[in-house]
Parts: structure tokens; C-alpha cells; sequence
């Protein structure tokens, strides 16, 4: 603006030289009105508008139509100016689905997820099935494992032995019982490892008192007779 106005006088002081004080301030206002016209008119030519027409649209708008359409119009670009903003946020359910229509990767993800949630469902069942069936097997074999620690006296049921016939109850042979389960016989009685009483006493020692023979009663008729009785006439 200061350049233009510098330009502009030196111009006009080449042109028409002034020869007192007045003539001066007048040439200086022509400078200033010079930069000042230039001025709006490089601004007005770039929004390709004149100061008449932007008097005008200030000064005279709405006086040459009804005001109710002028608010009428105004209320409805504020709503398209909102409508336009929501749909870019995504805040309202038309936005959200034209977001949608727009991006099918969004659709396709949440399918993805499903199956994915389904599978790994699946394959936590078949390991739940086969841990399960895994613990009926360990709880078998150890009532086997039971079932065979257990002495011969504390089975109360014999075994069932199959043959042609089918299914029968036998007593089992001695070379079926196994060496730790084989009774002793009355000849070889029974070793044990517990300490027992001496069978010898120790001299001076009183002998230890021994089971009472019970003998049945006798009368004079079965009583066998003794020597005495038998040699006396």
C-alpha cells in the first residue's frame, strides 16, 4: 500500500510539480486515492467481484424477497452443513451405514470373527472329550492295579475261567495261584518273622503252664478197670 502511494507520487510530482502547500496535499490525496483504488481492484478481481455489486449484496440483501424464504433458505444449509458433518463423523445410524455400504472389509471382519470364535470352540470341546476319555482310561487301569495288589483271603468271589463250554466257576489250580498267595500245607507249617515264645525253658525256670485236657466223664461200668482191679479173684 506505502509503495503504491510512493510510486504514485513520484509521478505525479514529475508530471505537475507543485509550487506551494496546497498543491502539494492535493497531490499527496491523489496518490492515496490512486493506491486505494488499485488496491480493490487487484482484491476484487481475484474474487472476481465488484464494490458495487459487494455494497449492494451488503447493504440490500434480503429487501428484494420475502425474509421468511430468507430464513427459510438459511435454516436449511445450517441443516445440510450438520448433515454433512455427521455423516463424515459416523455419529448418526444413516452415516454408520453408509460407512458400512462404503467399506465391505468392515462386514467381511466381523463374519471372520464368528467362524474364528466357532472353530476355537470346537477344538476346545474335542480336547475336553479326548481329556475326559483319557481320565476313564487312568481310573481303569488303576482299579486293575487294585484289584490284582489285593491278597487271596480278602477276594470273596472266585474267578470266572472261560473255556469251550463257556464261562464256568472253578476253583483255581495251585499252578494258578501265584507264589505269594499259595497257602502252606498242615506238614510245613507257616515261617513267620514275629518273635515266638522259647520253646525249652531255662533250668530253675518253672515250666510255662500248658493247655488243660478236657476228658470226658467216666462212670464204673465204661471205666476201664486198672492192674489191681484186673488181678484181684
Amino acid at each position: 500500500m506505502h509503495q503504491t502511494i510512493g510510486n504514485s507520487l513520484r509521478v505525479l510530482v514529475t508530471l505537475n510539480h507543485p509550487f506551494n502547500i496546497n498543491a502539494a496535499k492535493q497531490l499527496v490525496d491523489t496518490a492515496i486515492a490512486n493506491a486505494v483504488y488499485a488496491h480493490h481492484c487487484s482484491y476484487h478481481g481475484t474474487i472476481t467481484a465488484t464494490l458495487g455489486s459487494l455494497a449492494f449484496h451488503r447493504d440490500m440483501d434480503g429487501f428484494g424477497s420475502d425474509p421468511l424464504d430468507v430464513g427459510e433458505a438459511k435454516l436449511e444449509f445450517d441443516m445440510d452443513m450438520a448433515d454433512a458433518k455427521d455423516i463424515d463423523d459416523g455419529a448418526t445410524v444413516a452415516g454408520a451405514m453408509d460407512e458400512l455400504l462404503e467399506k465391505d472389509s468392515q462386514l467381511e471382519a466381523a463374519i471372520t470373527e464368528i467362524e474364528f470364535k466357532d472353530n476355537l470352540l470346537s477344538e476346545q470341546n474335542s480336547a475336553l472329550e479326548a481329556e475326559r476319555l483319557r481320565s476313564e482310561q487312568l481310573a481303569r487301569e488303576l482299579a486293575a492295579m487294585r484289584l490284582l495288589q489285593q491278597p487271596s483271603a480278602s477276594r470273596t468271589d472266585q474267578p470266572t475261567q472261560l473255556d469251550n463250554n463257556g464261562p464256568s466257576t472253578k476253583s483255581p489250580t495251585e499252578e494258578d495261584i501265584p507264589l505269594t498267595e499259595k497257602p502252606h500245607s498242615p506238614s510245613t507249617p507257616a515261617r513267620s518273622n514275629k518273635p515266638g515264645p522259647l520253646t525249652s525253658p531255662l533250668p530253675g525256670s518253672p515250666s510255662p503252664p500248658g493247655p488243660k485236657t478236657m476228658l470226658p466223664p467216666q462212670n464204673a461200668a465204661t471205666r476201664p478197670k486198672s492192674l489191681v482191679e484186673s488181678v484181684t479173684p
